[in-house]
């Protein structure tokens, strides 16, 4: 079985000698762990500012889905309180999720847009200027389904905060400032939504 040179490296280190060895498990058991802390921790505190947001916001509600065994926080989706064309059940408006799968098996928060494809005076562009590096995140971008609404999500912090190889190495301070970025730009979202459909 041919082994990449990466892989060959490691398995020399853990061959060394037995404390390299013990090392290695340790981490192989530390990482699940850390993975699982770290996206909930995310998820906690974006969904603690989106709360925070909906509150205090007379034109926007929040729909936090969840879904798996156990149950786990699958979706948070910012959508407008009394318009159909901004309904939850189509998903229309401003959300966020955990993704591996889009990216292939590449973990981070994904912030997404969804709007009727009527809705022309929604510039995809504008909006996706709103992100870092937009157009080398790997995100999915501006798909149409059916014909009936757009779409795109990005990574908010580009690809720094894509990958579990990126996501280990942040610290707790670095993962707060990330979740209160995210929740700043899917607040910044809203209101560039607001001020293209004042209430059409």
């Amino acid at each position: 079985m041919a082994l990449s040179l990466l892989h060959e490296t490691v398995i020399r280190f853990i061959r060394r000698d037995a404390d390299t060895a013990r090392l290695a498990l340790l981490v192989a058991e530390c990482v699940p762990i850390r993975q699982t802390q770290l996206r909930n921790e995310v998820i906690r505190r974006v969904r603690q500012g989106l709360e925070e947001f909906f509150h205090r916001s007379s034109g926007w509600a929040l729909e936090v889905r969840e879904g798996g065994r156990p149950k786990r926080v699958s979706r948070l989706l910012l959508h407008r309180k009394s318009q159909k064309s901004w309904s939850p059940k189509e998903n229309h408006g401003v959300w966020f999720v955990w993704d591996t799968s889009e990216l292939g098996g590449r973990a981070c928060g994904m912030v997404g847009i969804e709007w009727p494809a009527t809705a022309t005076y929604l510039s995809r562009e504008a909006l996706m200027a709103f992100f870092h590096e937009p157009a080398h995140t790997g995100g999915v971008a501006g798909r149409v389904h059916n014909q009936k609404k757009q779409w795109f999500a990005l990574c908010p912090g580009g690809k720094a905060w894509m990958g579990w190889n990126n996501l280990l190495s942040k610290n707790d301070d670095q993962i707060r400032a990330s979740a209160e970025e995210t929740v700043e730009l899917m607040k910044r979202l809203t209101e560039a939504i607001d001020t293209a459909d004042p209430g059409r």
